[in-house]
């Protein structure tokens, strides 16, 4: 790994750019002064426009000769060194690996922010395929099952993520999310295999701990209390339903020698009463 600068002469103020290259010396200033070609407006890059304008070739001295692992240290120390001296470098960030130290100004990020906006490459946020490109998808990825080491993999560098934590969607968001789930209805298939994935499925103590405390003092809304009501009201199970529930709590003692307090006795009475009222309200509209 070769840590080199261009130089147009021995004085301080004419370094300009401190890096590193793996390649030659030769290779990497060729390299440089072919990004002038195109349309990129870095300082770096406009630097050498207006030397090759001007008729004047750039040199490149080499500072240090370290291994490849060592570069990017060697990098950053350089460059603190020569900016620490009061060189003019052109280097936009602190070297290194990625871009520590650079700052992006407001107006660019305007700018950035102005170029994404409607980008159908899949870079922008109002990015939406064409049906016929979801159905195209769809259709590769149909059936694809990922190996057990892809999904360790996936599992693994999911853990401990917490890039959603605290994200809480707005009431616009979540407007949007609801009336994009209604009416939406699983296939046999897939509630088959949505079974068949749960089926002697155990949830660990910590697990179960959890979801208990998430849920504890947790109190639906009377509308959501109601939109449950009437989602079941008039639904009828299939006997074989019937046969499942009644099979699933056979010996279940889970209530065995509970008693419910005089405010939930309370609460009851009031439900079912409000409950049967309507009944008896819809019942007599229909035989009118």
């Amino acid at each position: 790994m070769t840590l080199s600068v261009f130089d147009m002469s021995e004085r301080l103020q004419d370094l300009r750019l401190g890096g590193t290259t793996n390649t030659s010396v030769v290779h990497d200033v060729g390299g440089r002064i072919y990004c002038t070609r195109g349309m990129r407006h870095t300082y770096c890059c406009n630097w050498l426009r207006n030397l090759l304008t001007a008729g004047v070739v750039p040199i490149q001295a080499i500072l240090e000769v370290v291994p490849q692992e060592n570069g990017p240290e060697a990098e950053k120390r350089w460059i603190h060194s020569l900016r620490e001296q009061g060189a003019p470098l052109t280097n936009l960030t602190d070297g290194g690996e990625g871009t520590p130290g650079r700052e992006v100004l407001p107006e660019t990020r305007a700018k950035i922010s102005a170029g994404q906006m409607g980008n159908k490459n899949g870079l922008g946020h109002t990015y939406s395929p064409s049906d016929e490109t979801r159905t195209k998808m769809s259709a590769v990825h149909t059936g694809k099952k990922l190996s057990s080491e892809t999904r360790a993999r996936m599992s693994a560098v999911l853990v401990g993520n917490k890039r959603s934590l605290g994200c809480h969607p707005s009431e616009e968001t979540r407007v949007k999310l609801s009336a994009a789930g209604l009416g939406r209805k699983h296939s046999p298939e897939t509630r088959i295999k949505i079974s068949a994935a749960h089926i002697g499925r155990k949830l660990s103590a910590e697990h179960r701990a959890e979801i208990s405390a998430a849920l504890t003092g947790r109190k639906r809304s009377p509308e959501a209390i109601m939109k449950g009501i009437l989602a079941n009201t008039g639904k009828k199970r299939s006997p074989e339903i019937r046969a499942k529930f009644s099979a699933l709590r056979m010996g279940n003692k889970n209530l065995l020698g509970h008693h419910h307090s005089d405010e939930t006795k309370r609460k009851m009475s009031v439900a079912h009463r409000a409950y049967w009222a309507t009944q008896k309200g819809q019942r007599t509209n229909a035989n009118m």
